[in-house]
């Protein structure tokens, strides 16, 4: 009797050994801000992160696409964002608020916070939104890799992955799976999907952040791992809205464009690689199995 072979790994699906250890940064919220789209190309130019998400409903969004234009280096995908938490700075829906009502507040912008979006949102205007902010980042040109969510929009909850699952698969996107259930599950189905999830600092004390990093970077298994980031250039901008946490993503900055962490993830064996190659891999499994049916 024949043994059953195993399923070759993401690793070797990717062409690299299966004891590798890859890393996908992604640098989460660009074009929140013009503080943070300062901070991409710089960040980019280091060359360990080499993925962001954008923020299609955010000011500062055709700031981003007009980066992107000058810089095709810098691959995209979309952070599907229905919420809106910074006291002075806010955003609203791309759809328009009358296509969206239980998606915003009393003044337009959506709500600030996790509890009201997930309490008030019914589930035809939230896949109108997703559409909507898909559709505008395709319609200008910024060729989007995947989607993710902002403040978990959709992995906090089933019916909205399941949402989001089917866009993705609408619009021959890839995405980001938090859960190793769903992950697994979506494997099995053939979608690529990252092997695990790190997620970042933003939370962790300014002075902890340092060896943060380093020590669950060190701890690295192989595979392909997520590593979530917010990066941005300090400047009053940057205070004024994010007011205590704005050192976070200076530090965030700082530390993914310093040639000491780029030294330390050589002498881990850890190697970048992006969205844009699990895309690829995505589009070609895709178009092998309509091939096969």
């Amino acid at each position: 009797m024949t043994g059953e072979v195993d399923p070759p790994t993401l690793n070797q699906l990717l062409g690299y050994p299966p004891d590798a250890k890859l890393l996908l940064i992604n640098f989460d919220d660009a074009a929140m801000c013009h503080a943070v789209n300062q901070a991409l190309v710089p960040v980019f130019t280091a060359g360990m992160v080499q993925s962001c998400t954008v923020m299609v409903p955010s000011p500062w969004f055709m700031e981003f696409v007009n980066l992107k234009k000058n810089h095709p280096e810098i691959h995209c995908g979309v952070h599907l964002t229905v919420t809106s938490e910074w006291k002075h700075y806010r955003w609203g829906p791309v759809a328009g608020t009358d296509r969206v009502p239980t998606l915003v507040d009393d003044h337009g912008y959506f709500h600030q916070s996790e509890h009201d979006f997930f309490s008030l949102a019914d589930r035809h205007e939230l896949e109108i939104e997703f559409r909507a902010q898909i559709e505008r980042a395709i319609r200008y040109g910024l060729e989007p890799t995947h989607i993710d969510s902002h403040m978990g929009a959709y992995h906090l909850d089933d019916d909205n992955f399941r949402l989001a699952r089917s866009l993705a698969e609408e619009y021959d996107l890839t995405m980001r799976v938090v859960y190793p259930p769903r992950r697994e599950a979506l494997r099995q189905e053939g979608w690529v999907v990252v092997d695990r999830v790190l997620f970042d600092s933003y939370d962790v004390p300014l002075p902890q952040r340092e060896e943060y990093y380093r020590e669950n970077l060190r701890r690295l298994e192989p595979g392909v791992t997520e590593l979530l980031v917010h990066c941005a250039r300090e400047s009053d901008e940057l205070r004024a809205i994010c007011r205590s946490t704005w050192s976070h993503r200076v530090f965030d900055f700082e530390f993914f464009t310093s040639p000491t962490t780029r030294r330390f993830l050589k002498e881990e064996g850890i190697e970048c690689i992006s969205y844009h190659r699990l895309h690829q891999l995505h589009l070609q499994r895709r178009i092998k199995r309509q091939e096969e049916s």
